[in-house]
């Protein structure tokens, strides 16, 4: 065979009339693109020109003999950069064979494969039409060459058509799967064709993604993921990390934690060892559990079948299924295409975590008490037993909800965890301290709630204690704020962002003796700073930088970003401007910047100043078709995440640009006719995104052309 010449495939566009007063000296029509036309883009993406239909044989089993007779479809969805070295009708042991789908391998399986890519329907079930070749269209599954080659028509346009092909170049005499789209033939190169029941249904539906709109199923909860066939679950296999299919016990390899995703997509974390359900990149993969990448192969999406679910991975429209037919304890879970087999259907099953318990310490001398709340769906407790950061004691498996623990003399701190099969939630954290004698002591731990104009002190009782003083210093002096009997005071009447060194003071009181406390506790603490007065943004394709004006005592800022579960902390800094880097081009955000003071009870923030932004979309990629009779068609391919596009002309002779209109994301392509002839037109087109009722505009692209009749 021929290596055929390629070219950049257009979509095909709908055409919509636009006044042609508009437009001196042309006319202008629209064109959207339908439901076929943006699966065969997408399928371009997967299958790109110039890659192999063909896989890498790494065993016997996948050698072309093996998958032939076994009618293999595994790797249907694989490419490869490599040619094919071995063929059916060759001898040799190459490392990379052809693929094989609905009765057919190398161009035939490749153009059926791309068939039922877009329509869910085999060919192989489907009548051939041999007459009436002229009413193919895109999408239609088509024979050459007198019935000797196949492939998908992408667009027809008069007596000819361009098509998605394989194999149609040969290497040392040997077809090499090479992929190709575009080629150019005519009508009568035709031998029959194949045309799809639901035709018009799938043109109608302009969905990216071959399934309906991801579905919400929670957020934060724990489940099972129940096989609906099999009514047995994904189990991870704590030895290799491989998720397997096992009946269900409830127990920690059995149970996920479900995350929603900004992008409607979940991540799901096993509760065995905190790794994440993850796929590979083909629409035939093993299913595991790996460590967090952030990759779209551990982002899954949900899709309601009315007796369950499909769960697909971002990176590709393969669901879950069960691939041993027996559904023994052990068989492997993993990824490929929907075939609406109850196989790939599976449930939640949820279950509740452990509620939090509320854990109370009392600090004596060389002891402390300690109790807990009951918490529901609870079957043990965990109690840890902090000084100084260090471990010192640990109880696991507790039944009972109090105790007394000795200890030597010092501060401390404690957390309690509530447990059932599958996880355990963390209670409180508490301090006390335990003294040697009886003495006060300095209060083990102070924290700091604070507001524009006060801050709520609160601290742990020093035993002995009858009562406490706050008191701020005011230059080498100590000076009383607040006096109390209760281990809470509230210091008020401060200005925003003021910051003190302040102390807490313990004393003891018989009869009309007091005592004091030798020794205090030292801190420092602020009320809340106030918001930055504006922040205002640049954008380019990849990022977008942030400026604000300084606040009053501010140490630093932080800068957050908000997705569907609240504000998300991006970075800090001590500056008053921040760029943020490596953004996809035309992606909507909303952040948000406030200030922050450091004190020695941690950091004290001030409210959010928000603004929503985007980056600028992509420039679009503009393509000029056959000038012919003064009438071209100028069209360019869908811009990532575009709202819209700006379409402008002029002449050679005009200063400026004239805008044409403004078109929605599915209008991408303008018919240009009734031009002057032999005079320059220039077309720029830009993308643009939607941001509340402004609009954040990419770079323009801009083809030149001359009006001729041929």
């Amino acid at each position: 065979m021929v290596k055929a010449v390629t070219k950049k495939a257009f979509s095909l566009f709908l055409a919509l009339i636009i006044c042609a007063s508009v437009v001196p000296q042309m006319s202008i029509s629209v064109f959207a693109a339908d439901g076929i036309e943006m699966r065969l883009e997408r399928l371009k993406e997967e299958f790109p020109d110039g890659m192999y239909w063909n896989h890498y044989v790494s065993s016997s089993k996948e050698s072309l003999d093996s998958v032939l007779e076994v009618r293999d479809e595994s790797f249907a969805d694989t490419v490869t950069s490599h040619p094919c070295t071995d063929h059916k009708s060759e001898t040799g042991t190459g490392s990379y064979v052809c693929n094989y789908f609905d009765e057919g391998y190398q161009c035939h399986g490749f153009a059926a494969r791309l068939f039922y890519r877009i329509f869910g329907v085999r060919q192989s079930t489907l009548q051939e039409v041999d007459r009436r070749r002229y009413e193919v269209k895109p999408g239609d599954l088509v024979r050459l060459r007198n019935n000797t080659h196949s492939g998908i028509v992408l667009s027809v346009s008069g007596l000819r058509f361009t098509v998605a092909e394989c194999n149609i170049t040969e290497i040392g005499g040997v077809p090499a799967c090479e992929i190709s789209w575009g080629r150019s033939c005519s009508l009568t190169d035709i031998t029959y064709f194949v045309h799809a029941p639901n035709y018009e249904e799938v043109q109608k539906d302009t969905s990216w993604k071959s399934f309906d709109k991801k579905d919400n199923v929670g957020n934060g909860f724990y489940a099972a993921i129940i096989n609906k066939k099999s009514e047995k679950a994904l189990t991870v296999r704590s030895s290799d990390g491989n998720v397997i299919l096992k009946s269900f016990t409830g127990a920690a390899n059995q149970m996920w934690h479900f995350k929603k995703l900004s992008t409607g997509s979940y991540k799901i974390t096993s509760c065995l060892d905190g790794r994440v359900l993850n796929t590979g990149s083909g629409a035939a993969a093993n299913v595991s559990a790996a460590s967090f990448d952030d990759s779209s192969k551990q982002k899954w999406a949900f899709y309601s079948n009315g007796s369950g679910y499909y769960i697909s991975p971002d990176v590709s429209d393969s669901v879950l299924y069960v691939s041993d037919s027996k559904f023994s304890d052990g068989a492997n879970i993993q990824t490929i295409s929907k075939k609406k087999s109850s196989t790939q259907i599976f449930r939640l099953e949820k279950k509740a975590a452990p509620s939090a318990s509320k854990l109370t310490a009392t600090g004596k001398v060389k002891s402390v008490n300690l109790s807990w709340t009951k918490s529901a769906n609870t079957s043990s407790y965990n109690l840890e037993i902090y000084r100084d950061g260090s471990l010192v004691k640990r109880y696991k498996k507790l039944t009972v909800n109090s105790g007394k623990v000795t200890l030597s003399a010092g501060n401390y701190s404690a957390r309690i965890y509530s447990n059932n099969s599958f996880t355990s939630v963390a209670g409180n954290t508490v301090y006390f301290t335990v003294s040697d004698k009886d003495v006060l002591g300095k209060t083990a731990k102070v924290t700091a709630t604070p507001s524009a104009s006060s801050i709520k002190l609160s601290w742990t009782a020093v035993p002995g204690a009858t009562g406490y003083r706050i008191l701020v210093r005011s230059g080498d002096k100590w000076k009383t704020l607040v006096s109390t009997k209760k281990t809470t005071g509230t210091v008020k009447n401060l200005s925003a962002g003021t910051k003190n060194t302040y102390a807490i003071r313990a004393y003891s009181k018989s009869g009309t003796k007091v005592t004091w406390a030798p020794v205090y506790t030292e801190f420092t603490a602020a009320t809340t700073p106030s918001a930055p007065s504006k922040v205002t943004v640049k954008q380019s394709t990849s990022s977008i930088k942030l400026t604000w004006p300084k606040v009053k005592n501010a140490d630093g800022y932080s800068i957050y970003y908000k997705n569907s579960s609240g504000w998300v902390l991006h970075s800090s800094v001590t500056g008053t401007s921040k760029t943020l880097k490596e953004l996809p081009a035309g992606k909507k955000y909303t952040l948000a910047v406030k200030a922050y003071i450091n004190t020695s009870t941690g950091k004290v923030y001030g409210s959010y100043r928000s603004v929503k932004t985007a980056t600028k979309p992509a420039a679009p990629k503009l393509s000029v078709g056959d000038i012919k009779m003064l009438s071209t068609k100028v069209t360019w391919k869908a811009v990532d995440r575009a709202d819209g596009y700006q379409v402008y002309y002029k002449l050679d002779k005009d200063k400026s640009y004239t805008l044409l209109h403004d078109f929605d994301s599915g209008k991408r392509g303008v018919s240009v006719s009734d031009m002057t002839y032999n005079v320059y037109y220039t077309i720029a087109v830009r993308a643009y995104v939607k941001v509340g009722s402004s609009r954040v505009y990419g770079p323009y692209s801009e083809v030149r052309f001359r009006a001729v009749y041929l």
